[in-house]
């Protein structure tokens, strides 16, 4: 938590994108990258300015009983509660790049949300 608000307040510190992330790539509404850090499958990811995700559309809004009934769909749940919602500069620059579980970080969700999400 304390790296997350520091990362904020702090432009200097945190999220860059690796070179896989700053390649360029067609758009497209969910992009897929795959991962250098787990081999889980693919990483899903979406542009906030383009196709947000009903997930972190209601963190954002602090719409908690649509968080609870995005996060009780179990394909759903794990789409989204997995895909980083990312933002660019109009020159094409990374701004931010956050999982659901961040967001719900940021924007003050209840606990309970944290731990549906933790569960995922």
């Amino acid at each position: 938590v304390v790296y997350l608000l520091t990362m904020f307040s702090n432009p200097s510190v945190g999220i860059t994108s690796s070179s896989s992330l700053a390649s360029s790539r067609p758009a497209s509404p969910m992009s897929k990258t795959v991962s250098p850090l787990r081999d889980r499958g693919p990483v899903l990811e979406c542009d906030y300015d383009v196709n947000p995700t009903y997930l972190y559309q209601a963190i954002e809004a602090k719409q908690w009983e649509h968080v609870a009934k995005a996060l009780s769909k179990p394909t759903q749940a794990l789409t989204e509660s997995s895909t980083w919602v990312l933002r660019k500069e109009t020159n094409g620059k990374l701004r931010w790049r956050l999982l659901p579980l961040h967001a719900a970080v940021i924007f003050q969700s209840p606990v309970e949300v944290i731990e549906m999400l933790l569960r995922v």
